[in-house]
């Protein structure tokens, strides 16, 4: 196919070049807002809450560690009634709190996010929730909040939650609940004392007036030098005007960032703190010959190709170059003392954005469960090539690894192990020892990614994936059985299933789903689950409804039911 010969209407090229200059806008605009990144090392997008306290005199130093190198403090249960806030899916946000942490979103004063730099144990993060209500723990989602197994921590109850990555719940008092990292509970609750040693962060909090709906504080000295090698290791990466931008974080002490919704005129606002109005000016300088080389960088992209000659390409390099200038003074800082100050307006489309995210959040959620489940659906497919690879070398589907006198001792799953390129977590392993032993417990947080389930919620090491066990189920004992024995067909009947999240087991365990077939739904679906992924022992996966018949789901289930499946029903 040819290419079009390009257009030779004046007009029509116009266009073109007006509309290329207009796309470039947001590139410039957001190049801009890229250097004040940079400047900050830190980049904070949003809002949270109206203030709720603008007499205090500063944020104050509760829950500041000596070791925190930043805080954001959101102001939440105002913003809800904000003439500015409207727009937002507040329905939304309510709904989820409701359900989940048993009040609505209003109950929420405010949230203040803590770090510190990672260490030998890893992140250092926490989150210090006030309330305007008493908290009450039995009222959380119990999917959450493992609130029947609480951990001690230096003399505190703190409550597992089921995350990913592990964090727990601390109860400080009624109206303050503290989300951490194990490695920093400790730590954040001693900080709660005022009878303590402040840190530089806690001194900034104490000097610094609670402007706006959300407070961003960094202290530049626990953070600098990764900051710095961070910015030198890209130097290949940023155009050779703007490498002077790399030495901004040495002049930088600290940095507070303000968002205020109510602020007609100034409602964004970072401070960068020098050490003196020496690095201030120097500051002010780097940043000053930043913007105006973005400015320049920008207007060329923007104007290649208009005709200065033509007036309407004159016309648009002329609007170009107002845009551009809009943008720089929107940007542009200004040098008092040891401060250098950056004010400016949230982008208006703010508020479109936040109606659009309340639009499209129920499409979005019902995009993420379906990549879940597909997920799950190749999980469950890797198990099953792995148990016809073990039939092939064994002659026998896996079973669990019994001693000598039968009794069940590791899980099926570590015994397909080989044959999920897992070999050398298998040899790890003490074949003879009960999965339980003091050297076989070491194991189970070591749990292969292909038995994590995305859609359900487990403690670390727990999995989903279970062999139905019962009468006429082809996995009946420790032994695996054969194929022989499946006189239904492999593609009519069910391997392995995504058992409900209470359900779960220890991925050694020798333990497996005992199915009742009298009234097999009770053991798959709770009310509340709306299908789930099955392991076919033909190796295929198949997404079964919680509106199943009972009789077509023991049909399944079975392996010599001798009944028929109508696979149109599906």
């Amino acid at each position: 196919m040819k290419t079009p010969p390009p257009a030779t209407d004046p007009i029509v090229q116009h266009l073109q070049h007006l509309c290329k200059g207009i796309f470039h806008v947001n590139t410039y605009f957001r190049t801009l807002r890229l250097l004040v990144i940079m400047s900050a090392t830190c980049c904070f997008l949003g809002f949270a809450a109206r203030a709720s306290a603008q007499e205090a005199k500063s944020l104050g130093n509760t829950f500041l560690p000596t070791d925190a190198a930043a805080t954001v403090i959101m102001r939440v249960s105002e913003t809800l009634a904000s003439p500015k806030a409207e727009l937002y899916p507040i329905e939304v946000a309510n709904a989820w709190c409701q359900q989940n942490i048993g009040m609505p979103a209003a109950a929420i004063e405010t949230v203040q996010v803590v770090a510190a730099i990672p260490g030998p144990a890893g992140p250092m993060l926490a989150a210090v929730i006030k309330l305007n209500q008493d908290f009450n723990l039995s009222k959380v989602n119990a999917e959450m909040v493992n609130a029947n197994a609480p951990v001690n921590v230096d003399g505190n109850d703190c409550y597992p939650i089921n995350a990913p990555f592990p964090v727990l719940l601390h109860e400080y008092d009624k109206r303050t609940i503290i989300l951490a990292m194990p490695n920093y509970m400790g730590t954040i609750v001693r900080a709660g004392s005022d009878d303590r040693e402040l840190g530089p962060l806690a001194e900034l909090a104490d000097v610094t007036r609670p402007t706006g709906q959300v407070s961003l504080l960094i202290s530049m000295a626990p953070i600098r030098p990764i900051a710095m090698n961070l910015l030198q290791n890209a130097g290949n990466e940023i155009p050779p005007p703007l490498q002077g931008l790399t030495q901004i974080p040495d002049l930088v002490d600290a940095m507070v960032l303000t968002i205020d919704i109510e602020n007609e005129k100034a409602n964004q606002r970072l401070t960068m703190l020098a050490s003196d109005a020496a690095a201030a000016k120097e500051l002010e300088r780097t940043l000053n010959s930043g913007i105006a080389t973005a400015r320049d960088m920008f207007l060329q992209i923007a104007t290649d190709g208009m005709d200065p000659d033509d007036p309407v390409g004159a016309a648009s390099r002329q609007y170009m170059q107002r845009v551009a200038n809009h943008m720089v003074e929107s940007v542009t800082p200004s040098q008092t003392g040891r401060e250098v100050v950056i004010e400016g307006t949230l982008n208006p489309s703010m508020t479109t954005n936040g109606m659009l995210v309340g639009l499209l959040l129920p499409a979005v959620q019902a995009a993420r469960a379906s990549a879940r489940r597909m997920t799950s659906a190749n999980n469950i497919k890797q198990i099953g090539l792995a148990m016809h690879n073990h039939y092939d070398v064994y002659r026998s589907l896996p079973g669990n690894i019994v001693d000598k006198d039968g009794k069940a001792l590791l899980s099926w799953r570590v015994k397909i192990l080989p044959f999920i390129e897992e070999q050398a977590l298998y040899e790890q392993f003490h074949l003879d020892e009960p999965w339980n032993s003091e050297h076989n417990l070491k194991l189970v947080n070591r749990m292969p990614q292909i038995y994590v389930d995305p859609n359900t919620v487990t403690k670390p090491g727990m999995t989903v994936y279970q062999r139905p066990r019962g009468q006429n189920l082809i996995m009946n004992s420790d032994a695996g059985g054969s194929f022989r024995e499946i006189l239904d067909g492999t593609s009519n009947t069910i391997l392995v299933v995504e058992t409900l999240p209470d359900a779960a087991v220890a991925w050694t365990r020798p333990e497996d789903l005992t199915v009742d077939l009298d009234k097999p739904k009770s053991a798959l679906f709770d009310g509340k689950r709306l299908g789930f992924n099955a392991l076919l022992a033909d190796g295929s996966a198949l997404y079964l409804s919680n509106e199943i018949d009972v009789s077509l789901l023991k049909a399944i289930l079975t392996a010599r039911g001798g009944e028929v499946v109508d696979f149109s029903e599906f």
